[in-house]
């Protein structure tokens, strides 16, 4: 259990990180998106 909870906790924070940065890819390409240089 004590393994279980930091590789699970790895897994989502990889699968969060690739959520975000697809989502901030196709959200720029919008009409009215302005996007920052740090990419938000």
């Amino acid at each position: 259990m004590t393994t279980y909870i930091p590789d699970h906790a790895e897994k989502v924070k990889k699968s969060n990180a690739e959520e975000v940065k697809k989502f901030l890819e196709e959200n720029k390409k919008k009409s009215g998106i302005k996007t920052t240089p740090s990419g938000l």
